[in-house]
């Protein structure tokens, strides 16, 4: 990425992502809307995404169009898309898919529908990487967990798509605010077992459905 300028909004939680421009002394590189989707899914490939998921390239007027400003965000929100368009972004990568369930009609009746509808008049091409972008190395869970000093990291679960390490010993209650801290969150919910925490297990997103495997895979926490 050292041939792009990435800067975030203050007060905002997307990341803009431009081209470089004016004399800098380096080539400047453009892609095209497939070509770059094959490069980031070089780096993120099809084959993690889990069976349930649905993720990819999700919409594009025109795959031949060229990349020149781009918007990532959590989740393609009308008001993601408003904005996208009004400042005047190419391409939108998110993690959560702008489609999960398949489409029967569009119209302008759903928000689904009118997201699509616009993207598409506006020239705007999506794309999503959920559960392949949580589970490839130094993705969404390795990430998190340096983020919050989890260390000597190993995936566990039977898709390999969670992540369990240790932390220096402390209370649930140092751990906690150690969590909030590090993620710059509001707040943070927890269930105090009163036992110290020392070995980690997390999951970006839903995690409800790792307990036991993290249990079994010796998670304290």
């Amino acid at each position: 990425m050292k041939d792009w300028n990435i800067s975030i909004a203050k007060g905002e939680k997307q990341l803009f992502i431009n081209n470089l421009s004016g004399p800098t002394g380096r080539t400047e590189i453009i892609m095209t809307v497939k070509e770059l989707y094959e490069k980031m899914s070089e780096r993120i490939p099809l084959e993690l995404r889990e069976e349930w998921d649905n993720d990819g390239l999700m919409c594009s007027p025109d795959v031949n169009a060229e990349v020149n400003k781009t918007l990532v965000t959590l989740d393609v929100t009308e008001e993601i898309v408003d904005f996208a368009i009004e400042r005047g972004f190419d391409l939108i990568v998110s993690h959560h898919p702008l489609l999960f369930k398949p489409v029967s009609s569009i119209n302008d009746s759903d928000h689904i529908s009118r997201k699509i509808i616009k993207l598409i008049a506006n020239g705007v091409s999506v794309f999503s990487f959920h559960t392949r972008l949580d589970k490839v190395a130094g993705g969404v869970n390795d990430k998190l967990a340096e983020l919050i000093g989890v260390e000597n990291t190993e995936p566990f679960g039977s898709d390999s798509l969670g992540r369990i390490g240790d932390v220096e010993e402390m209370t649930m209650e140092d751990f906690a605010y150690k969590v909030k801290v590090s993620l710059g969150s509001d707040v943070v919910k927890y269930s105090d077992g009163y036992n110290t925490v020392r070995r980690v297990a997390l999951v970006g997103g839903d995690g409800k459905d790792y307990v036991r495997e993290a249990l079994k895979a010796g998670a304290d926490t």
